[in-house]
């Protein structure tokens, strides 16, 4: 059905909402309850209508109806003042008041299918053709699509490795939940296209008839006993390199060089795709954000970590579930940002935040349990509750699901030490750094080095890796307290107390009590010995 209004048309079948012939972008929720009103236009809709019809029964806070309600408007060219088409009936609920004229839609012609109708990705057209680019991605979620690289040189027995590799990077990032990755199948049809005008071009190309938002292409060349790989993430929408990498070797080491070119490109699209996605979404409206739009927001301010900016992750995450209830990695999300509040008390009421985190992990867990993030969130639910021995296991399986998860690695190495497993962590932290060098919990990486020395008494070498985590941004209370005690330790007693006042700067009432919930030591040895120290420091 067709409802036309002033220089509106609002279309059922094919969900478009028109301006004089212009198809304006609208959230899906949005259109949907855009179209429920006008349908209804002869009667008032109360917010019970709205909740069943638009959500499904689903309890939904007056706040969220009211931001969709003004998207509605804004949509069509009303606010809230004007009320011109879209009128509030004060204790009685909504109603579309401008004049409404419905027809049939015209039935669609038999070889154009719907706009919703399943299609299928083209295959690449014949030289000098054009081939139309497939739908994007319904669900909203960031997209690749990994082209073979080109080849340059080379034996014959290693030349595959310009198909090998990048078999081996489709099936990396497909353990990847948040990302959709174009099959093998697809992509391979454009071997070749990356002759003649050289990668950017071609690939830029390649990727936008596959219809997807990046593209990861490049380059292998061996010469003699040297093998050289070039990697290019482009993005399709702006049509520039937005990140590359070199990997050298000999080509003796060559499957050794695979295995760690495929960890490198994961962990590095890991924090480099979401940090676009933020970009993206940053420049929409609050209220036209869609899921993962919200999402990736989220994952902005969630890793500032200060207070306020993880109120606006837990805010923006709460915002991605409201628009999609099934959506395993915004419950992840809520649950870090919460495990936040508790571990550096973000909030006065760690206990709450504690069973928050477990509680969204949970639900993570139960919507998508091969989610590596979800998994994650287990372990640190787990850390908080003082279950060292469960949470190695959650973060085991997160590493497992994905390999190349740094921050399963990492925090699996921190988990053993608090639990007195210190044998390895030293290698399992130089492998975390590796695979992800600019990772935003980096100082926790560094400090978890610095915790593992002590044991053994390694003080001085223990100080220099502290005091390098909390020099690193965004080191919080903890870290600055860890270096503290660690330059106490060492007899640094000058340094020691000015790290502690930095500690109190940023939490004066951190307790050794706090510091125990947040790092819950098994070994009685480990926790006498960071009590007599934060007492020589004057730590309540």
């Amino acid at each position: 059905m067709i409802f036309r209004f002033d220089a509106f048309e609002l279309d059922t079948r094919t969900l478009e909402l028109r301006r004089d012939g212009t198809v304006l972008a609208v959230e899906p929720q949005v259109f949907a309850l855009l179209a429920f009103l006008v349908e209804n236009n002869d009667r008032v809709v109360s917010k019970d209508d709205l909740l069943d019809a638009i959500w499904q029964g689903r309890i939904v806070s007056d706040a969220a109806i009211d931001s969709r309600m003004r998207s509605a408007r804004l949509a069509i060219g009303d606010d809230g003042r004007a009320q011109r088409q879209l009128r509030t009936i004060r204790g009685r609920g909504f109603r579309f008041v401008g004049t409404v004229i419905a027809e049939p839609s015209p039935e669609p012609e038999p070889d154009r299918p719907a706009l919703h109708a399943v299609q299928h990705v083209a295959a690449p057209a014949e030289e000098g053709g054009t081939s139309p680019a497939p739908p994007p991605v319904a669900d909203g979620r960031p997209s690749i699509a990994v082209l073979p690289f080109a080849a340059i040189g080379g034996e014959s027995r290693f030349g595959n490795i310009s198909m090998a590799l990048p078999h081996d990077l489709i099936a990396a990032l497909s353990r990847l939940h948040w990302l959709f990755v174009i099959s093998r199948s697809s992509s391979f049809q454009f071997q070749g296209a990356h002759g003649g005008g050289g990668p950017r071009l071609d690939g830029l190309e390649a990727a936008r008839r596959l219809g997807v938002r990046y593209c990861l292409c490049g380059a292998v060349e061996i010469a003699g006993n040297r093998i050289e790989v070039i990697a290019e993430l482009l993005d399709t929408t702006r049509g520039g390199i937005i990140w590359a990498d070199r990997y050298a070797g000999s080509i003796d080491e060559v499957y050794e060089l695979r295995h760690r070119i495929a960890g490198n490109v994961v962990a590095a699209m890991e924090l480099r795709i979401p940090a676009l996605e933020a970009e993206r979404a940053a420049l929409k409206m609050p209220e036209s954000l869609d899921a993962w739009g919200a999402y990736h927001l989220g994952l902005r301010h969630m890793y500032r970590f200060n207070s306020h900016d993880n109120r606006r992750a837990l805010d923006y995450f709460a915002q991605a579930v409201l628009a999609d209830p099934a959506f395993s990695r915004a419950y992840a999300g809520l649950s870090f940002a919460h495990f936040q509040n508790a571990f550096v008390h973000f909030s006065a009421d760690a206990a709450t935040e504690r069973v928050l985190a477990r509680a969204a992990a949970e639900k993570a867990m139960e919507i998508d349990p091969l989610d590596p993030f979800a998994n994650y969130t287990m372990g640190r639910a787990d850390w908080l509750d003082g279950d060292l021995d469960g949470a190695i296991g959650w973060l085991q399986r997160c590493v497992d699901l994905n390999p190349n998860h740094a921050q399963a690695v990492y925090s699996g190495a921190l988990v053993d030490t608090m639990a007195g497993r210190h044998a390895e962590v030293g290698p399992r932290i130089e492998l975390a750094r590796a695979l992800s060098p600019y990772d935003p919990l980096r100082y926790a990486m560094l400090v978890t080095r610095s915790l593992a020395l002590l044991p053994s008494g390694a003080f001085d070498d223990a100080t220099a890796w502290a005091e390098r985590a909390a020099r690193e941004p965004n080191a919080h209370v903890l870290i600055h307290l860890i270096a503290a005690a660690v330059n106490e330790l060492s007899g640094r007693p000058a340094e020691a107390r000015g790290w502690m006042a930095s500690a109190r700067h940023r939490n004066p009432g951190f307790s050794q009590a706090d510091f125990f919930l947040s790092l819950p030591y098994r070994d009685p040895a480990m926790r006498r010995m960071f009590s007599q120290v934060f007492d020589r420091l004057g730590m309540p």
